[in-house]
Formats: structure tokens, C-alpha cells, sequence
């Protein structure tokens, strides 16, 4: 009984510290993110100011913040996405295979990086493969 309990406050405080973590990480780097977005919003307004008057009176300006807003939220996404997902994946992949060459063989590391690189092929295949039916609707 006290190890079935045990493993359930451990669990407890394992998605506590996970959420803890997670805010942490999104406090220390929304300072970054919000400079950069900043930088950009500002050096867009800036740009739309400089166009002449007749793109101004033959378009539809108001949307222009709504596109402004929608370049800001996929900046943050993709910068937020790149520091968290894809550079650590990439460190780990990397150390893996260095521990892959230092422990075992040069030709096992290269069909496990052969193998990760065909997995990504294969994801953006299918990937883009889906988008085609999902644009047609």
C-alpha cells in the first residue's frame, strides 16, 4: 500500500515541478520574445508609414494589423518552437551520436542518423501531402 502511494505522490509532484518548469522557462523568455516582437511590430509599422498614399487609399489598411498580428504570433511561435523543440532535439541527437561512435561503431551512429534523417523526410511528405487535401476543402 505505502508503495502504490508513494508512486502516486510522485507522480503528483512530477506534474507539478513539469508545470513549475514550464513557467519558469516561459517567464525567463518572455523578456527575449517580447524584444523581438517589439523590434519587429516597430519596424513594420514603420515600413507600412512609408508607403506612398495610393497604396494607402487602394487597399484595405485596417487589415494590415490584422496581418501585422498574425507575423508577430507566428514569430513567437516559431522562435518559442526552434529554442525549445528543435535545438535540443538536435543537441541530444547529436550527443547520442557521438556516445553511438565512442561506444559501438561509425556505421551504426550513420544508419541511426540515416534513419532519423528518413524519418523527417517522411514526415514532411506526409505532411505536405495532407495540407493538399485539407486546402482543397
Amino acid at each position: 500500500m505505502s508503495v502504490t502511494l508513494s508512486l502516486i505522490a510522485s507522480y503528483a509532484l512530477a506534474r507539478i515541478l513539469m508545470q513549475l518548469f514550464g513557467q519558469l522557462r516561459d517567464g525567463i523568455f518572455a523578456k527575449v520574445l517580447y524584444h523581438a516582437l517589439r523590434e519587429v511590430g516597430v519596424a513594420t509599422f514603420a515600413h507600412v508609414h512609408t508607403l506612398s498614399l495610393r497604396f494607402h487609399l487602394e487597399r484595405k489598411t485596417g487589415g494590415l494589423s490584422r496581418v501585422i498580428e498574425r507575423g508577430t504570433k507566428g514569430i513567437d511561435t516559431l522562435l518559442s518552437f526552434t529554442t525549445f523543440s528543435i535545438f535540443p532535439t538536435l543537441l541530444q541527437l547529436l550527443i547520442f551520436t557521438a556516445e553511438m561512435i565512442w561506444k559501438l561503431n561509425v556505421w551504426i551512429a550513420l544508419t541511426a542518423l540515416a534513419m532519423v534523417g528518413a524519418y523527417v523526410w517522411f514526415t514532411f511528405a506526409i505532411t505536405r501531402w495532407r495540407v493538399r487535401f485539407s486546402a482543397a476543402r
